[in-house]
C-alpha cells in the first residue's frame, strides 16, 4: 500500500485507502464516502500526502475515451451467448451514438434512467452511454414484480426505462402492460402514465415490435451530428464528483411493507375496540331486560298468591315464573361472559398497539438502516464500475 492516500473517483463516490492520519485515525483507513450526503463539496478528501500518486480525476465517458485513444484496437467486452466482441474504439464510437441518441429523445443531463435487464452488451453500453450524456443510470432488479418496479421508478423519478425481454419465466413487456397500460395505445417516447407519471420513454433489448416501445437497435441511429458534438462537449464538462449511478436494496420495499402492515393491524385493533364497546353496550341492555322480567316474575308471584282460590293457575303461573328466572339467570350468566369476552378483546388490542407501535419504530430504524445500506451499495457499485474500467488501461 502507498504511504499516501490513493484516490479513485466514480461518479460521486469517492474510494480512499491511506496509511497516514486522516482526521482522528491514526490506523490504516478505508473509507467510502457519498457526496450526496454533503451540502458542500468533500474538499478534505481532494488532499494527499506527499508521494508520487496523484488523484485521479477521470469521469467513466473520459477514461473509455482515453483507453479508445491509446489501445483502440485492443479486445474491451466479450459476450460469448451473444456472440459479440468489441474493442476500446468500438464501444467509445457506439457509446457516443447511444449518449446522442439519449439526448435526441429529450434526455437531460442530470435525469434518471432506469436499466432493467441481465447481463449483456447492451447493459455495459447503455451504463457508458448514460455516464456520458451526464444521466444518472438507476439499476433495477431484475426479479422485481410490477409494484417493486413502480416503486423504483417512482422513488427515483426515472424520464426512460431500457428493458430487456425478460427473465427467467417473466415476460418484462407483460409485467410492463400490467403496470402501464397506457403503454399499449401510445407512441415511443410520449408515455402518459397514472401510475408513473415521470416515465415518458421506454426502450426494449429486443428484435420483435412492440407497441409503445423503441428498439434498442433503432434509437442507435436517431442521433445526428449535432447532438453527437454535443456529446463531446458533455464528456469534457462532467466532473468526476457528477452523480452517475442509482441502486436500490431489496430492504427499501421491506421496510415499505412492514410500515403497511402495522398500519392495518392498527386499523384492526381500533375495529375491534369498537366491537367490545358494541357489545359491552349489548351486555348494558341484556342486563337491563333481565332486570325487568325479574320484576315481571316478581309481580306474576304476587298475583299468585292473591289469587290463592285458583290452584292449578297458581301452580302453572309460579312455574312460568320459575322457567323465566332460569332463563334470567342463564342471560345474566351470559351477560357476565360477554363482558369478560370484551375485556380479553380491549387487553389484546391494546396490545396489538403496542406491537404496531414497537414495529414502525423498528421500520423506521428499518428505513434509516436501508437508507444507509443503499448509500453504501451506491458508493460500491460505482467504484466497482470504474475498476472495471481502469483495470483494462492500468493492464
Amino acid at each position: 500500500m502507498l504511504n499516501c492516500v490513493s484516490t479513485m473517483f466514480v461518479g460521486r463516490v469517492i474510494l480512499t485507502i491511506s496509511k497516514v492520519k486522516l482526521r482522528t485515525f491514526q490506523i490504516p483507513v478505508f473509507s467510502f464516502r457519498c457526496l450526496a450526503s454533503y451540502p458542500k463539496k468533500f474538499t478534505v478528501s481532494y488532499n494527499h500526502s506527499s508521494g508520487d500518486s496523484v488523484f485521479l480525476g477521470s469521469t467513466i465517458g473520459q477514461v473509455v475515451s482515453q483507453a479508445a485513444d491509446q489501445s483502440g484496437d485492443q479486445l474491451a467486452f466479450v459476450f460469448r451467448h451473444q456472440n459479440v466482441r468489441r474493442t476500446f474504439s468500438q464501444v467509445d464510437k457506439e457509446s457516443d451514438q447511444l449518449a446522442a441518441s439519449f439526448l435526441e429523445l429529450g434526455l437531460k443531463p442530470g435525469e434518471r434512467i432506469a436499466l432493467w435487464s441481465t447481463n449483456c452488451y447492451e447493459w455495459i453500453l447503455t451504463q457508458v452511454a448514460a455516464a456520458k450524456a451526464g444521466l444518472i443510470l438507476v439499476q433495477v432488479n431484475t426479479a422485481y414484480q410490477p409494484d417493486e418496479l413502480e416503486y423504483c421508478l417512482n422513488k427515483t423519478s426515472c424520464k426512460a426505462l431500457v428493458a430487456a425481454e425478460g427473465f427467467k419465466t417473466q415476460d418484462y413487456f407483460q409485467e410492463l402492460n400490467h403496470l402501464l397500460p397506457e403503454i399499449t395505445v401510445s407512441k415511443p417516447g410520449q408515455l402518459q402514465s397514472k401510475r408513473c407519471p415521470d416515465l415518458h420513454t421506454v426502450v426494449m433489448l429486443t428484435k420483435r415490435n412492440y407497441p409503445g416501445v423503441y428498439k434498442f437497435e433503432d434509437i442507435l441511429q436517431v442521433a445526428g451530428n449535432e447532438k453527437l458534438r454535443e456529446i463531446k462537449k458533455l464528456v469534457s464538462k462532467i466532473q468526476f464528483d457528477d452523480p452517475v449511478c442509482i441502486q436500490l436494496t431489496s430492504l427499501t420495499s421491506v421496510c415499505e411493507q412492514l410500515t403497511l402492515v402495522c398500519e392495518q393491524l392498527t386499523l384492526v385493533c381500533e375495529q375491534l375496540t369498537s366491537v367490545c364497546i358494541q357489545l359491552t353496550l349489548v351486555c348494558v341492555q341484556l342486563t337491563s331486560v333481565c332486570e325487568q322480567l325479574t320484576l315481571v316474575c316478581e309481580q306474576l308471584t304476587s298475583v299468585c298468591v292473591q289469587l290463592t282460590s285458583l290452584t292449578s293457575v297458581c301452580e302453572q303461573l309460579t312455574l312460568v315464573c320459575e322457567q323465566l328466572t332460569s332463563v334470567c339467570e342463564q342471560l345474566t350468566l351470559v351477560c357476565e361472559q360477554l363482558t369478560l369476552v370484551c375485556e380479553q378483546l380491549t387487553s389484546v388490542c391494546i396490545q396489538l398497539t403496542l406491537v404496531c407501535v414497537q414495529l414502525t419504530s423498528v421500520c423506521e430504524q428499518l428505513t434509516l438502516v436501508c437508507e444507509q445500506l443503499t448509500s453504501v451499495c451506491v458508493q460500491l457499485t460505482s467504484v466497482c464500475e470504474q475498476l472495471t474500467s481502469v483495470v483494462p488501461l492500468l493492464v
